[in-house]
């Protein structure tokens, strides 16, 4: 896990995305296989990607604020990714 960042209208991961209402990191993750960032932003939405793009900040963690579909654990926020990386 890397941290909570803002997201930006050009997004910041533009590889494959999807969205479901049971959304959990290790969903996303499963989903963004080939991919070496995955992010959950709004509790339901994954996006995966190779390299950051636009303008992004790590901000407080109080900002990624949604909680996954089926856990305790939060999915980012309203413009709020939670941001983790892998090697891949």
């Amino acid at each position: 896990y890397e941290g909570c960042y803002t997201d930006s209208v050009e997004r910041v991961l533009t590889g494959l995305w999807t969205q479901a209402s049971d959304l959990t990191a290790e969903k996303c993750a499963a989903i963004c296989t080939k991919y070496k960032y995955y992010i959950l932003e709004y509790y339901k939405h994954c996006f995966c990607g190779n390299s950051l793009e636009g303008h992004t900040n790590e901000v407080l963690e109080r900002y990624c604020n949604s909680k996954c579909g089926c856990s305790s654990k939060m999915c980012g926020g309203s413009m709020h990714l939670s941001l983790y990386s892998k090697k891949i």
